[in-house]
């Protein structure tokens, strides 16, 4: 369904104060709608970031306000249109988050464009996870994006984080994230339309996404980390090592090839799948650890005093947490090994070998080299905003063992009690 007036929902719903609303759920506000009281509301997040809701940009040359009665007509809102309105709020309290609208509003006026669609979905096996009192999705994917069918997909876990201010954060740079993706696929194609086979392959897709979102994170957070201030903290801490990481999370990923890549496809997957038989392989002995962990655990909680075990509550959701998500690794990785090899004998063939002459051109063409560019600014861009605003940091419980701490109590069992030898190998 088409939201009456998007212009309407956002005045209305504003940015809410954080500790007020903190325990009210997403799916209350299903059921109650906006409160008209947070028009006059301010965005709380520390005093010196405080901002009034919808703030019109200082430079209206360079940064424009959206018009919301055109936005309202090209973005559909498929269900829960109160919530992703408020979604829509929060990004567009954002400078990125504007400057993705604008661009949506480029995009979708070109003649015969079709809206953007926007909605939650259900994604199976997602579970919610807290750490350190910072809810998560875990086993799932937070969105999707169709662009080939303008749709963005939102994880309708979100409507049951307990938490809905972390929900609408969390929300909110997931939709920068996916709205990224149909915008390359709607602007970069114009701009570039004879490189379209690298366009599809370039991993500069995802870093410009995570890039993207991860500068609305840190523009949206007020001080309270999230899942993707986490993210960001990692990412700025080596981008280079995160990028290549990234290359062996799902088989889009390991299908994908940056600039640098496309000069020698067939060297780049081949290195691609040692990269995977490697990972692969310390999955297996990582599944092995896990296991042993867990049973170590297990016994303390059974054989030993109940704040011993009532200590290693974090250490035990975390170790349960990776013996779910390890075996479905293993498949993943196995997936991708097949993948990669049936790429590294499709570029062997005549119409492969067609398709590594785009790719060697595109890596060779200045002007294409731009996109790498241009997410370069974007980095830059981040380390400014959090160099002004430094991402907040998850406060640990300090009552909690970590890993090596409760190795040292296995070290100290074992000598003490020989008999819980059997329970601790």
């Amino acid at each position: 369904m088409r939201t009456a007036s998007l212009f309407l929902a956002l005045l209305l719903i504003g940015i809410p104060a954080r500790a007020q609303d903190a325990a009210q759920s997403l799916e209350e506000i299903a059921v109650s709608g906006p409160d008209a009281a947070r028009l006059q509301e301010a965005y709380a997040g520390t005093k010196s970031r405080a901002a009034p809701v919808l703030e019109p940009s200082p430079d209206t040359k360079t940064d424009p306000e959206i018009n919301p009665d055109l936005l309202s007509k090209q973005l559909v809102l498929e269900n829960n249109p109160s919530i992703t309105a408020e979604i829509l709020a929060r990004l567009h309290f954002t400078p990125e988050g504007r400057a993705m609208l604008r661009e949506t509003l480029a995009a979708l006026s070109k003649p015969g464009a079709k809206p953007f669609r926007i909605r939650f979905a259900r994604i199976p096996g997602t579970q919610i996870s807290v750490e350190d009192g910072m809810e998560s999705l875990e086993n799932a994917n937070e969105g999707y994006a169709e662009p080939e069918n303008r749709l963005i997909a939102l994880n309708d876990a979100f409507l049951r984080f307990k938490d809905r201010d972390a929900a609408l954060d969390a929300a909110a740079a997931t939709l920068a994230h996916e709205l990224s993706h149909l915008l390359w696929e709607s602007l970069l194609r114009q701009r570039f339309p004879s490189r379209t086979r690298a366009l599809a392959v370039d991993l500069a897709n995802e870093i410009r996404a995570r890039l993207r979102s991860g500068l609305a994170a840190a523009q949206l957070h007020g001080a309270r980390p999230s899942e993707a201030t986490s993210e960001l903290q990692d990412l700025l801490a080596n981008p280079d090592a995160y990028w290549d990481a990234m290359k062996l999370w799902n088989t889009d990923y390991a299908l994908a090839l940056d600039r640098a890549e496309m000069s020698d496809p067939l060297q780049a997957y081949t290195n691609r799948l040692n990269s995977l038989e490697e990972a692969l392989t310390e999955a297996q002995s990582a599944l092995e650890d896990v296991r042993l962990l867990l049973k170590r655990i297990e016994h303390f909680e059974r054989s030993h005093d109940a704040l011993t075990a009532l200590r290693l509550r974090r250490l035990s959701e975390k170790t349960q947490s990776d013996l779910r998500t390890l075996p479905q690794d293993l498949k993943d990785y196995n997936s991708m090994l097949r993948q990669v090899r049936r790429r590294l004998s499709h570029l062997r063939s005549q119409r492969g070998r067609s398709e590594m002459t785009q790719l060697k051109a595109a890596a060779q063409d200045p002007d294409y080299g731009m996109i790498d560019q241009e997410n370069s600014g974007l980095l830059a861009a981040i380390r400014e905003e959090t160099a002004a605003h430094p991402l907040p940091k998850l406060d640990p419980d300090p009552s909690q063992l970590d890993r090596p701490a409760f190795e040292e109590l296995v070290r100290q069992d074992r000598a003490q009690n020989p008999s819980h030898i059997p329970d601790l190998d």
